[in-house]
């Protein structure tokens, strides 16, 4: 007897993605696919034995299951059983039903590394939300526009900034319409579709002519964070993607570090914004100009200021005295060469992921 579905999709995820899985099942609700998403069934499952339902939903009861894997979701014990029902289902099914949306390097258990996934630091909610649609329906649409989020942030108050913003514009040759651009309380957003002007170009034309209106103001003028992020935004004013970009320009280790840099501009591009354009040079970009930063989210952000060839606070370190080791060379310097790997670019200061350095105790 053919099983009857209740939810089209049904999200697994962790409460540190919370905010992604609520935007994606918004899209996929105005859709008109069925989704189970926890917060939305607050009182269909008031009372039920949980275990049990939630094993039935993520067994039986979902044509597709989104897995976000991170960190957070590989510790938790209700994520634990709700991965195990769908790896159960998994296994019995012929077509792909658990679809990996990952949000870290973090390996989740009992998940193959052969497991086609996408990586959620790449792809807004909204493109997530096609591509599920397309697994469902084989069908293609289109949901938001690709953009890039831009967000102005005074330290204080200031009357001047949205001239500033003008002045850039004009000096770009970027014209927005009203609906592209927006005060907040804190500053001000503007959403740059593609077609006006791509990513590098907002971020190697447009954010200088920023920095530099701004420097040509009186010296009273408070400094300023300027947040760049892309992704396809959704019509509205609200969403992940504009979220990170204000968050970003807002968050307190940018103001830290643009305090000690005694800089006028501190520039925080996601990490999207960072893989997709400045890693690989488009526009002129530098990588090398950058700084990493962990957001309170988890979330990485890298950030420049005005003036400095580096970081402040990211100078080189002494190498360290190469370890003999049979088989194997070590070479502290800025490029790291490992065995017969050749060299690799692992980031400043010689670091590998959240502060593996080798040469130190980790690696003896």
């Amino acid at each position: 007897m053919a099983v009857s579905r209740e939810y089209d999709v049904s999200l697994t995820f962790a409460g540190s993605e919370r905010s992604y899985a609520e935007e994606l099942t918004t899209l996929l609700e105005k859709h008109g696919l069925r989704v189970f998403y926890d917060a939305n069934q607050t009182v269909d499952l008031w009372g039920d034995n949980l275990y049990e339902r939630l094993v039935t939903i993520y067994r039986e009861k979902s044509r597709l299951c989104v897995l976000f894997a991170s960190a957070e979701y590989a510790r938790r014990l209700w994520t634990s059983f709700e991965r195990k029902a769908a790896q159960a289902k998994a296994a019995e099914s012929e077509a792909a039903y658990l679809l990996p949306l990952l949000f870290d390097d973090s390996r989740v258990p009992r998940l193959p590394s052969t497991t086609g996934a996408v990586d959620a630091r790449l792809l807004s909610p909204a493109q997530v939300a096609e591509m599920v649609i397309k697994k469902l329906n084989d069908k293609t649409v289109a949901i938001g526009v690709l953009s890039t989020v831009l967000a102005v942030v005074a330290q204080e108050p200031d009357p001047g900034l949205h001239q500033v913003f003008n002045t850039a514009l004009e000096r770009s040759k970027i014209t927005l319409t009203q609906h592209q651009r927006w005060s907040t309380h804190h500053g001000l957003v503007a959403v740059i579709p593609e077609k006006v002007a791509p990513v590098p170009v907002v971020l190697t034309n447009l954010v200088p002519d920023i920095e530099s209106v701004h420097r040509e103001r009186a010296a009273s003028a408070g400094p300023l964070k300027v947040g760049v992020h892309s992704g396809k935004i959704p019509k509205g004013r609200s969403g992940v993607d504009i979220a990170l970009a204000v968050d970003a320009a807002r968050s307190a280790g940018v103001e830290e570090l643009l305090t000690a840099s005694k800089s006028r501009c501190a520039v925080v591009v996601s990490d999207r914004v960072f893989q997709t354009v400045v890693t690989k040079g488009r526009g002129g970009s530098n990588p090398t100009a950058y700084r990493r930063l962990r957001l309170p989210d988890g979330s990485q952000v890298h950030v420049r200021f005005h003036g400095y060839p580096r970081p402040p606070g990211d100078e080189p370190e002494t190498p360290e005295t190469p370890k003999a080791s049979a088989g194997k060379s070590f070479y502290f310097e800025r490029d790291v060469r490992i065995g017969q790997l050749g060299d690799v670019y692992l980031g400043n200061g010689n670091t590998f992921g959240d502060g593996y350095r080798f040469g130190s105790a980790d690696d003896r």
